[in-house]
């Protein structure tokens, strides 16, 4: 028995020590796994501080990028802003010797409308002078100066006995005469005179004959002033016009023309406002037009531009009238635009289509200083006038 006991004591302390062996063993476990988490965490926060240090550094690196960032795009700011300055004033420069070019050019061409203005109206009075001249210089050639043979001296005394005989007749014919009417001639005595009572004639008090007061219409275009020209005859027009050409009109406005016919006591009408220029047109083409019109003067940068507005009386083939008349229109319109400075053949030689505010019209230039015809057909009316821009501001300002 008690050999048994001892031998049960000592399997307990056997397995009390594996016990003890088995926990120490798991607590070395724990302590190495400790061990281990602590050498990790180590590590981390190794790592940790790194990557902080490596953000900071990164910041730091994007925040000199973002810094240089700024600078370079001050700097391109200002180099924009320096290139902007020297642009604009590079485009000041030229624009102010574009409109000194256009000054000049401007002077230029009304020193040379001027001229041919001049040229124009002493070439019409050269024709009304050579037209007066004609008749009398047609009677010189047409009664040859008779040759006068000089008499001889038998011829001489001959005459001179005629001359004396008549003249001695002469004498003793009124010798004779008085004579006869002193001498031998009787006088009847002469009654009294009837007296006759003197009633005086009333005569009917002359009233002089009032002209009647000539009707103007409205202006088919919006003006601002109106000139009137009195005339006794077309032929003076062209140099009325002319003088209000060279009058002072204020920019982009217009002016009207009213042309009084004072022998006839009415307007001049359109036709012979064309008559007076020596415009050659189509045939029937006036019979297509109504009296109403407005002839006008547009100021613009260029210079003075001529134009007229009138209404339709005949619509039906007016269109194929006027572009038959284009090929001839510049030569027909030559003393009209002459006024206007056009020295030289027009640029362009054909007419072309364009639209202005859904308004088709034809156009010929003739100069690059907006010099040409435009005209068009709409709402009835018929609009010629003798530059793109004056085309455009009539249309603006029409008054139905």
């Amino acid at each position: 028995m008690p050999e048994e006991k001892e031998a049960f004591l000592k399997k307990g302390e056997i397995r009390t020590m594996q016990k003890d062996i088995i926990r120490l063993q798991e607590e070395e476990v724990l302590t190495e796994r400790e061990r281990i988490a602590r050498l990790k965490t180590g590590k981390e926060a190794e790592i940790e501080k790194k990557e902080k240090e490596k953000e900071k550094k990164e910041k730091e690196e994007r925040k000199r990028a973002e810094e240089e960032a700024e600078i370079r795009k001050e700097i391109i700011r200002k180099a924009r802003e320096e290139e902007r300055k020297r642009k604009e004033e590079i485009k000041r420069e030229e624009e102010e010797e574009i409109l000194e070019e256009r000054r000049l050019e401007r002077e230029k061409a009304w020193q040379i409308e001027e001229e041919e203005r001049k040229k124009l109206l002493e070439r019409l009075r050269k024709k009304e002078v050579e037209a007066k001249r004609v008749p009398e210089k047609a009677a010189e050639v047409l009664i040859p100066r008779p040759v006068l043979k000089k008499p001889s001296l038998f011829e001489k005394i001959f005459i001179r006995i005629i001359v004396i005989g008549i003249f001695g007749l002469l004498i003793v014919l009124v010798i004779s005469f008085w004579y006869w009417y002193f001498k031998v001639r009787e006088v009847p005595p002469a009654p009294p005179p009837p007296v006759e009572e003197v009633i005086p004639e009333e005569r009917p008090e002359v009233i002089p004959e009032e002209k009647p007061e000539i009707t103007i219409p409205s202006s088919l275009v919006s003006v601002e002033t109106t000139e009137i020209l009195e005339i006794s005859k077309i032929e003076e027009i062209p140099e009325n016009v002319n003088q209000i050409l060279a009058k002072e009109i204020k920019e982009g406005s217009f002016s009207r023309i009213l042309i009084k016919n004072l022998a006839e006591n009415r307007l001049s009408s359109l036709s012979e406002i064309f008559a007076a220029f020596q415009i050659k047109t189509p045939e029937n083409f006036f019979q297509k037009l109504g009296e109403n019109y407005t002839f006008f003067i547009f100021s613009q940068e260029a210079g003075k531009r001529l134009g007229f507005i009138v209404e339709i009386k005949e619509k039906e083939g007016l269109s194929d009238l006027l572009k038959s008349w284009e090929p001839t229109m510049e030569k027909d319109f030559e003393n009209f635009f002459a006024l206007l400075g056009k020295e030289k053949p027009a640029l362009s030689t054909r007419f072309k289509d364009e639209n202005y505010e859904e308004i088709n019209f034809r156009f010929q230039t003739f100069t690059s200083q907006d010099l040409g015809i435009c005209y068009s057909i709409f709402n009835n009316y018929f609009l010629l006038t003798s530059s793109w821009e004056s085309f455009g501001k009539t249309i603006d300002g029409l008054t139905f």
